[in-house]
């Protein structure tokens, strides 16, 4: 084959060398890859486009084989097998002069893994009932810490067959996987065919299966029936949550060529599809019917999107299909492009922004970020050369974090410099958080039940519906909470009460697609209706309390708030075409050429804001001349603030979202803040020897601050809809306002993750990151301008907030070892990364050419299992997508989608298709949390 040309006319072209071997391979782009071989045949030498290549050495070492890679950047990774006495077969991994991992597999089949972090697993096959050793199922395996944490699981299956020998005859399969003794059990009856998975708190979920063997029906106890519906063809055509009237039904058609080209919502809104010669999809055409145009290259990267009412967004390529540099529309502010370069391992080395300022990252011997320059400072990082784990992080301002271990799991993180403190980790053997102790203080203990949702924070207790695992009930003191939803899952009712007597209560009607449209709150005696409306695009269009009209709001084609009508009446909104605000009201604004809010001016009063290289609000310098500024740490958290040059407030984390401690300019606890049941609002607050409970709304919102023992309400907030603040009797008593954010009375900006956001705009004063990956054509609109529903706690993508009875621990674990975004030019939806981030960072060892993501600290990129995988060994993390570009969270054991073990150094050892230690390490780590609070993929 000398070429391969696409419905488009785009050619790929290819040449041969001797024995037919691929000696070049041209893109369609016109980018040549070279290959040479040895006199054996086998691959020594690989050239891309972009002047990178890697080299392969192979020789033998006694009774073994070692293979050597050397990359561009003059990285050598080592890989060696043996056979050893007595059959077994020995592997050997090792990078750059690193730690290394042995592995040993046994003759009967046994699986033996030790790591440079001092950890250990081990794993046993046994013959499937049905097949025999032609299929070894896993029978068991484990895993111990250097510490002595052990974890275990074993596996079972038993069968009943019509005809004995006959593996196809099947009646019944019974599995069970019991970890630590706690099973989870799945029967599949042949018959009915029909799936029944029971955890080991016995809650259960049953599935069917069509004669087709695709899922037709999912059924939850005292829930609404999912039915799935199929043409004939085996696409599916409809999703049906209920039966009946009732019934909320999404439905897919397709075209001709069997793409899909609508999806019809449950109220009838239609979102269409067309595609180029291709397939890749070319306008989409939204139920209002605004249109989103794409312009793909020929080798299909994404070089235009062109939002509703806007002109486009380009981007541009290199010839490793990376993205070279990213420009806005052209508002006559001269060139505002975005440009990346690579070195020749297809690392990400620097990142010049459109005011001219640069980042550069520098890495060590094994590939790992070592430090990112920038004007004014640097980030370093200082990573164990044998366990790969992260041992110090140090910013530009001081503030430096070291970390400890006990094998993979992060036991102690210590800051020191301006903001300093201690936080220690424990876990139980089931690797789950078991305590957090902060500054030598009292522990915070956290227990779960047999499926690992919590039941206990601190202080708080936890009451779950027995078959849902959904939060029903909590008490703290004389504090209690009640809940209840309907049968789609869906908070109707929330109540709150001292001692049994009510002080807040709220309930919710909603629509078929799960938004409030209208709420009755109850507030210290004090009752109030408000319901809501949207528009067809889902944005908030008005609302109204008693019956009366208090707001409305009108947008235009790609989201910006045109025109706003309340009781202190009416505003209306100017924007230029990167949607920047230049006019709201009497107010005027300026931005930088980044795109940032650089000043605004009400009554001829100005305040200035001023932003570090990543984007993060650094300054604020208010009318009257104070100076509000932020210290950040080298994961762009905000950890102090000062007034006037002076500290007056510091924050430890305990993960990227959740502020444990307050304190104060000298470094004392101010407060310590417990969480449970939301991702980054504490359930409660222990001040001055007082613990308060925190109530929040639906978004987090934090509504009133209760003594826990006396029952004295010490604070109550009311917001409007996007968050303004209303009421506030206790200003500063806590940290967190609207949605869950951190709120800044100065400023009047509520901080969250990656941005800040303006409640009186009702937008983010900087552009999003992730640009188009955000979800959103508008990167200024703040949760797609439905603050009713949605929060983005990350400051990155709107999302409905995530289930309340997945654990916590889970969550975080998720979070810690978030996925990089995909590459911003492809459209779809978003997934979890860091707030600074690049396109097509990652280097590509095979497979798919598309780079998805562009984060640095994932610059290992394998085509592993069918999807494009990216690992990031500081984090212990990997990440997996399909050719589509979209995460891959199935619990499938190639589809890891956020965990791999911290270096994995066994060589590839692969059980039947499935490398050993990712095996391991997913079960643990991604499958048996997935069984007890679902993929990662429902959480922000």
């Amino acid at each position: 084959m000398s070429a391969i040309t696409d419905p488009a006319g785009a050619t790929a072209h290819f040449t041969y060398g001797k024995e037919g071997l691929l000696a070049g391979a041209a893109t369609a782009r016109g980018h040549l890859y070279r290959f040479a071989y040895d006199e054996k045949g086998r691959l020594t030498r690989q050239e891309d486009p972009a002047g990178g290549f890697s080299e392969l050495l192979a020789s033998r070492n006694g009774q073994g084989l070692q293979i050597a890679l050397n990359t561009a950047q003059g990285r050598e990774f080592n890989f060696l097998v043996e056979r050893l006495p007595g059959g077994e077969e020995r592997r050997v991994n090792k990078c750059c002069g690193g730690g290394q991992t042995v592995s040993v597999r046994g003759p009967e089949g046994s699986y033996k893994v030790s790591t440079a972090d001092g950890a250990a697993s081990s794993l046993v096959l046994e013959p499937d009932p049905r097949w025999g050793l032609q299929s070894p199922r896993i029978k068991s395996f484990s895993r111990t810490t250097p510490g002595g944490l052990a974890f275990a699981v074993s596996l079972s299956r038993a069968v009943a067959l019509a005809e004995r020998g006959n593996p196809l005859s099947l009646i019944k399969q019974t599995d069970a996987l019991t970890t630590n003794g706690h099973s989870f059990a799945s029967v599949y009856e042949a018959a009915q065919k029909k799936i029944t998975n029971t955890t080991p708190a016995g809650r259960q979920i049953v599935g069917t299966l069509d004669a087709h063997g695709k899922i037709a029906t999912i059924e939850t106890p005292g829930r609404q029936p999912v039915i799935l519906d199929y043409d004939n063809h085996g696409r599916l055509t409809a999703v049906r949550a209920g039966v009946g009237a009732g019934a909320r039904v999404y439905s897919f058609a397709y075209d001709p060529a069997k793409q899909l080209a609508s999806i019809t919502d449950p109220l009838g809104r239609i979102e269409r599809l067309e595609y180029g010669p291709t397939g890749r999809v070319t306008k989409r055409i939204l139920p209002d019917g605004r249109e989103v145009r794409y312009v793909f290259d020929a080798n299909s990267n994404l070089t235009s999107v062109t939002p509703p009412g806007r002109p486009e967004h380009r981007f541009t390529h290199n010839p490793l299909n990376f993205v070279e540099a990213y420009f806005p529309p052209d508002t006559g502010a001269g060139d505002q492009g975005k440009r990346y370069t690579y070195n020749a391992d297809k690392q990400l080395s620097r990142i010049t922004c459109p005011d001219g300022r640069t980042i550069e990252f520098l890495y060590d011997e094994t590939g790992a970020i070592s430090t990112v320059a920038f004007p004014g400072g640097k980030l370093q990082f200082v990573i164990d050369p044998k366990t790969r784990n992260l041992i110090t992080a140090t910013g530009p301002e001081g503030v430096s974090l070291s970390h400890a271990y006990d094998g993979f799991l992060l036991t102690e993180i210590i800051w020191t410099g301006p903001i300093q403190g201690r936080l220690r980790r424990t876990f139980n053997k089931n690797f789950r958080l078991s305590s957090l102790t902060v500054n030598g203080g009292s522990p915070i203990a956290l227990e779960y039940d047999p499926d690992n949702f919590l039941t206990q924070v601190g202080a708080l207790t936890l009451t779950r519906d027995p078959q849902s695992g959904l939060v029903i009930g909590t008490k703290l003191g004389a504090v209690t909470t009640t809940k209840a939803y309907n049968d789609f899952e869906e908070l109707t009712e929330q109540r709150s009460f001292f001692n049994k007597k009510e002080i807040f209560a709220v309930r919710y009607t909603r629509d078929a697609l799960k938004r409030i449209i209208e709420k009755v709150e109850t507030l210290e005696g004090q009752t109030t209706a408000c319901t809501y409306q949207y528009d067809s695009a889902g944005r908030l269009a008005g609302v109204s309390q008693e019956g009366v009209q208090v707001a409305q709001y009108e947008h235009d084609a790609n989201g910006n708030r045109l025109a706003c009508k309340g009781q202190k009446g009416a505003k209306r909104g100017s924007y230029d075409d990167q949607d920047c605000l230049l006019q709201y009201g009497e107010t005027s604004y300026a931005h930088t050429p980044n795109g940032e809010w650089a000043s605004k001016t009400a009554d001829g009063k100005m305040t200035r804001y001023d932003y570090d290289v990543f984007g993060n609000l650094k300054a604020v310098t208010l009318p009257e001349g104070r100076k509000l500024e932020y210290v950040m740490d080298v994961w762009n958290r905000r950890l102090g603030k000062k007034l006037d040059g002076s500290l007056v407030q510091g924050f430890l984390y305990q993960g990227p979202l959740r502020p444990m401690v307050e304190l104060d300019g000298q470094n004392k606890v101010v407060s310590r803040f417990v969480y449970a049941t939301r991702p980054n609002v504490p359930d409660y607050m222990e001040k001055g020897g007082k613990t308060f409970r925190i109530l929040t709304d639906p978004l987090g919102s934090p509504r009133l601050v209760v003594d826990a023992a006396t029952g004295a309400i010490v604070q109550r907030m009311d917001y409007d809809e996007f968050g303004n603040v209303v009421q506030d009797t206790n200003p500063g008593f806590q940290p967190f306002g609207f949605a869950g954010g951190l709120y800044d009375r100065e400023s009047g900006l509520l901080h969250f993750g990656a941005r800040d956001y303006d409640p009186e705009a009702g937008r983010w004063i900087a552009k999003d990151p992730l640009w188009f990956a955000g979800g959103d054509t508008n990167f200024y609109a703040y949760v797609l301008n439905d603050p009713v529903n949605a929060v983005d706690p990350m400051g990155l993508y709107q999302g409905i907030m995530p289930p309340e009875f997945c654990s916590p621990e889970h969550y975080n674990r998720n979070i810690n070892n978030r996925c990089p975004p995909r590459n911003p030019t492809q459209s779809g939806p978003p997934s979890d990364c860091p707030p600074e981030t690049a396109p097509g960072a990652g280097g590509d060892s095979g497979g798919d050419d598309q780079d998805w993501v562009g984060d640095p600290a994932w610059a290992e990129h394998i085509f592993h299992g069918g999807y494009d995988t990216y690992r990031n060994p500081a984090t212990n993390s990997q990440c997996s997508y399909d050719r589509n570009g979209d995460l891959v969270t199935d619990v499938e054991f190639e589809g890891t989608y956020d965990y791999h073990s911290p270096t994995d150094q066994d060589g590839g050892i692969s059980i039947f298709g499935y490398d050993l230690s990712e095996t391991l390490n997913h079960v643990i780590h991604d499958v048996a949390p997935w069984i007890a609070c679902g993929s990662a993929a429902n959480y922000p």
